[in-house]
């Protein structure tokens, strides 16, 4: 079964342990490009819905690179990456592992994100001797045209996981978000 529903028990299941864990959600995309700015869109309207001291959410919509070191500075235990993904055909979204995403991935950002995932890997490990577990929840999207907006299809699909995601926390009752970038 491919509905968002099959999909999502992997994100629960990653989610459903997080007592004193730090976790960070990080939205990327470039908003001017249509629904390549879906990981935004959804960074947005989870500082809206989500407020816990433990979760973080950070926008990025330009210069991913630029926020290696604000990332490792927030210690976090799980880095959840949330970006358009074009090639999931009859997925809505999939939660990835590092190993995945390089086979996986078609980047638009001008640094890879396993080179990124890679890097925080690295310095949260040389700096703060944490092991960080990482992740993409990577959202299909239609287009990548030159648009301010999302698509209504790609929309339907992100606030469907925006709602989810909050589900999960208000489950787990101790969200308290700030954005940080």
């Amino acid at each position: 079964m491919n509905d968002i529903h099959t999909e999502f028990y992997t994100l629960e299941k990653i989610l459903s342990d997080i007592n004193g864990k730090t976790v960070v959600f990080v939205g990327v995309g470039n908003t001017l490009r249509g629904d390549d700015g879906v990981g935004c869109y959804i960074a947005d309207k989870l500082l809206n819905k989500i407020s816990l001291g433990n979760i973080k959410v950070i926008k990025i919509d330009n210069a991913i690179e630029s926020c290696i070191y604000p990332i490792v500075n927030l210690k976090a235990d799980i880095i959840i990456f949330i970006d358009a993904v074009h090639n999931l055909k009859n997925k809505k979204f999939v939660v990835l592992v590092p190993t995945q995403i390089k086979n996986f991935v078609f980047s638009t950002h001008n640094v890879s994100l396993d080179t990124i995932i890679e890097l925080i890997q690295k310095f949260s490990q040389e700096k703060y001797k944490l092991s960080p577990e990482v992740y993409l929840l990577g959202i299909r999207i239609k287009n990548l045209r030159i648009a301010e907006q999302i698509s209504q299809e790609t929309k339907i699909i992100a606030d469907e996981v925006v709602s989810k995601i909050a589900n999960i926390f208000r489950k787990e009752k101790q969200i308290q978000c700030t954005n940080t970038v």
